[in-house]
């Protein structure tokens, strides 16, 4: 849930990247981990609970590959 949480933050900062990596496990865990600030804080907010949270965490994560699988991923979130 972590790692998913923060890599939706990601993907308006680096578009490029992202649609590049899309579906390699290492390159989400590395996005979660430059961000573990907002990851806590988004986290702790929203869900306390751990199955809230993860599945939370996996509706943003398929909401994030289709938006990186359509022709504007970004622009949509501007």
């Amino acid at each position: 849930a972590t790692i998913m949480s923060g890599s939706s933050l990601s993907l308006n900062h680096d578009p490029a990247p992202t649609r590049s990596h899309l579906g390699r496990q290492a390159s989400f865990q590395e996005r979660g981990s430059n961000k573990p600030q907002y990851t806590q804080a988004n986290r702790s907010n929203t869900l306390p609970t751990d199955v809230g949270r993860k599945a939370f965490a996996m509706r943003r994560m398929k909401q994030e590959i289709k938006d990186i699988m359509s022709p504007t991923p970004v622009e949509l979130h501007k």
